[in-house]
């Protein structure tokens, strides 16, 4: 059972029945300095958290955690001036409370992490091209830092997160030792399955499990909305560098991703293992592994395997997260311990499942 702390900072969690919600209150359960302090849900008001998420039943007991509506999240953040804020919502939902904060003066200096794609593109032309509606708050775009820690930190300083997608994080690992080690072509092209939560906790057509159990398709190829994020993430600028197929895959969880890159030279096979290594190596929440990353062992973790293999000219990179841990919520806690001051690694140490 989860403890409190008095000293813990509160966190102000919006779209409560989420599946990134229940994944970030999961790791919460073993943070030392973070804590639930405002669940919010405008579809189960007043709800317990062992409804809106079954999986934390008897955790957090003494803080009676309950969905409140938005008002009551802004009197309590109006009320607790140090809590930070979590946005588990959707595309298209994120923005509009963001707007909604700025308005009410809660937004100065808070620490914000938005987890959906309302803050992850420079324009409002860009977001509404690649997702098909206008930006509710387009002046506070340049405000949020989009943030893979391991790949962009010293260039975040600000306090506002807007935290990458899950494909976009699985992608941009595997592919950024191979960019930024000058090896290779300018001609990426990746290839990545994801598991079903990545569409939410809503039933759709296409997660629906008596029409997913027993199917992989691609989806989106080519057009899929993290492919801007990931080419702005990897400061790739010509669109004909980089190519992305998503498929979708009969699990629930993961996400593995392949990138081919053709090298400059044959004779720079050894450097670009050795890329990876380096890479690796100085990242703790990065693991370098010998065969091709597999789920069993990363999912329930903020880990991100990944494993090299080069023929003459062709090299591959692999890479392989949870889409839920890694590719959300864990990050999103990365992101928070980062802006409050804390280890990156606080609350994200604890092994993985296995099986799968």
């Amino acid at each position: 059972m989860a403890t409190e702390s008095a000293t813990a900072i509160p966190l102000v969690i919006f779209g409560a029945r989420s599946f990134t919600s229940g994944e970030l209150l999961r790791l919460l359960c073993a943070h030392p300095r973070i804590q639930p302090g405002c669940l919010v849900s405008r579809s189960a008001a007043g709800v317990p958290l062992g409804e809106l998420q079954p999986h934390l039943a008897g955790q957090f007991a003494s803080l009676d955690l309950r969905a409140q509506t938005d008002e009551q999240a802004y009197e309590y953040l109006s009320e607790h001036p140090n809590a930070a804020i979590a946005l588990c919502t959707g595309s298209g939902e994120s923005a509009p409370i963001v707007a909604e904060l700025d308005a009410r003066g809660l937004l100065a200096g808070r620490k914000l992490v938005d987890l959906s794609g309302d803050f992850r593109l420079p324009t409002p032309e860009e977001y509404t091209e690649w997702y098909g509606r206008e930006h509710a708050c387009p002046q506070r775009l340049s405000d949020f830092d989009y943030c893979i820690p391991e790949l962009h930190r010293d260039a975040c300083k600000g306090t506002l997160v807007s935290n990458p997608g899950c494909f976009a994080t699985a992608v941009q690992v595997a592919c950024a030792p191979a960019i930024r080690s000058g090896l290779i072509s300018d001609d990426i092209r990746v290839f990545a399955i994801t598991g079903s939560s990545g569409s939410g906790a809503t039933p759709k057509p296409n997660t629906h499990h008596p029409t997913r159990a027993h199917e992989l398709y691609a989806y989106r190829p080519l057009i899929h909305q993290h492919t801007p994020e990931v080419m702005r993430g990897l400061g790739l600028s010509d669109e004909e560098q980089f190519s992305l197929v998503t498929h979708s895959a009969p699990i629930v969880r993961g996400i593995t991703v392949t990138a081919t890159f053709r090298l400059k030279s044959i004779a720079d096979a050894d450097a670009f293992a050795q890329a990876y290594a380096t890479f690796a190596a100085s990242e703790p929440m990065i693991e370098l592994v010998s065969d091709t990353p597999r789920l069993a062992g990363v999912i329930g973790t903020n880990l991100v395997r990944v494993s090299t293999a080069v023929e003459g000219e062709r090299a591959v990179a692999f890479s392989a997260i949870d889409n839920l841990t890694r590719g959300a919520s864990g990050q999103a806690l990365q992101n928070l311990n980062r802006v409050l001051g804390f280890e990156e690694t606080l609350g994200l140490t604890a092994p993985g499942l296995y099986p799968v």
